[in-house]
């Protein structure tokens, strides 16, 4: 009886120092995995240089000067959170830097109720009403694929709302949202939002303070340059 008590005792012990190694190899792989994560976040994180910045801010949805010394392309989605902070920031950036900053709306949708929001507010764009579409998309996401989009278009101010509904089939449409996505990829855009601040890209929603620093340093280039 003893030994078998012994026996069974010398099994638990194998069985409790096994699942002890299975437990602690599995939290060494959990931790390798989230650190490959964090650096691999990190690495989209960094900013870096785009050559072609001019031609990518000369197309878009613009909002102030034709020809400012410092041009913000964000690539955005209406159906992203984040995006919709970075909105808020680049309305206060445009408050600060009237003259001096231009911001170019792009679409990167990443699935059919973000593409379709995408569709909406070009047709909007068409009636003069970019922007109060986009700022209707973002304060009332929830309602997107929910709300029909001809009462958004009523409600950002769209009158002729056949037009607006026809425009949806409109294959130039598809085509511009198209054309925006493959930008974004030659730039090899992982995350939305991403900026692109003159010849700076920086992925990954950027606060307003934040975003000053760069316009200002972006003004400071532009002007060690013309000396």
């Amino acid at each position: 009886m003893a030994r078998r008590r012994d026996i069974l005792l010398n099994v638990a012990v194998v069985l409790a120092t096994a699942s002890a190694l299975i437990v602690t190899a599995l939290r060494i792989r959990e931790n390798q995995e989230a650190s490959r994560r964090a650096a691999a976040s990190a690495a989209r994180r960094v900013p870096r240089q785009v050559a072609e910045w001019r031609e990518i801010g000369a197309v878009g949805n613009r909002w102030g000067p034709r020809s400012p010394p410092v041009t913000i392309v964000e690539f955005s989605d209406f159906r992203c959170p984040f995006c919709s902070l970075q909105a808020e920031d680049l309305r206060e950036i445009r408050k600060r830097f009237p003259i001096e900053v231009a911001v170019v709306y792009r679409h990167l949708p990443s699935h059919g109720a973000s593409r379709d929001a995408a569709v909406a507010s070009e047709c909007a764009a068409r009636s003069g009403a970019f922007e109060a579409y986009h700022d209707l998309l973002f304060a009332n996401a929830d309602s997107i694929g929910v709300m029909s989009w001809t009462r958004f278009a009523l409600e950002a101010g769209v009158t002729d709302t056949t037009a607006f509904a026809a425009c949806f089939f409109d294959i130039d449409i598809a085509r511009a949202i198209e054309y925006d996505k493959q930008t974004a990829l030659g730039l090899k855009v992982a995350v939305t939002p991403t900026l692109l601040i003159n010849d700076i890209i920086v992925p990954g929603r950027t606060p307003a303070d934040s975003l000053e620093k760069l316009v200002r340093a972006a003004l400071q280039k532009l002007s060690s340059a013309n000396r």
